[in-house]
């Protein structure tokens, strides 16, 4: 029998399109996990994707989430790990309690003006987690970033891990609700984090 393929994707974003939600660090994460996944945990360079700053845009995080389910065989071990900006959007669905989705920011959004909302929300982190899980039991995400604009990176709270919510409604974000034809189904209680539901699928880490 095969040994399971260890695979990763890693997202880490200092540079954003607004100047003010400027990073430090978080690209130096991204390569201080992959460190730790190559040695000791042996994965293998060819199997870990790195996505940094300008190539962190919405359509290549959700295009390397797309390729990483795609890959990812029964018994495979997955990692997933972002670091940058959390933030929330308005709720689009309707099964927040609260009226916000929680979001990661991607390189190319914006949360003001004409310009549209691209963050990537917890209900498709979610659907895409439910479909990777379908396939390997051994799956887990870090999310390094925070949603709640409390949570800071030192003790001045000067490099803050958070922008400004997007309190703009579906038409002026440039978004629709997902299709509900499209979303898995099962509870959308959150867990302790405030990001995703509990689950035996899964190892969530959020910070």
């Amino acid at each position: 029998m095969s040994e399971p393929t260890k695979r990763a994707l890693l997202i880490g974003i200092d540079e954003y399109d607004v100047e003010r939600w400027r990073l430090y660090g978080c690209e130096n994460d991204s390569r201080a996990i992959e460190s730790v996944l190559l040695d000791p945990f042996g994965f293998a360079p060819e199997n870990i994707t790195m996505v940094l700053n300008g190539e962190a845009t919405r359509e290549r995080i959700l295009k390397e989430f797309e390729t990483l389910i795609e890959q990812t065989q029964p018994g495979d071990i997955v990692v997933t790990h972002y670091a940058g900006h959390g933030s929330q959007m308005t709720d689009l669905e309707n099964d927040e309690p609260d009226g916000k989705d929680e979001t990661i920011v991607t390189h190319d959004s914006h949360h003001s003006g004409d310009k549209p909302n691209l963050d990537i929300n917890d209900d498709e982190i979610h659907d895409l987690l439910l479909r990777l899980t379908a396939k390997t039991d051994y799956v887990t995400m870090i999310f390094d970033c925070c949603h709640s604009g409390t949570m800071t990176r030192d003790l001045t709270g000067e490099e803050a891990r958070s922008v400004e919510g997007d309190t703009r409604t579906g038409p002026e974000m440039g978004r629709e609700p997902l299709d509900p034809a499209t979303r898995s189904t099962g509870s959308t209680s959150r867990g302790p984090s405030g990001w995703l539901p509990l689950s035996d699928k899964y190892v969530l880490i959020a910070g």
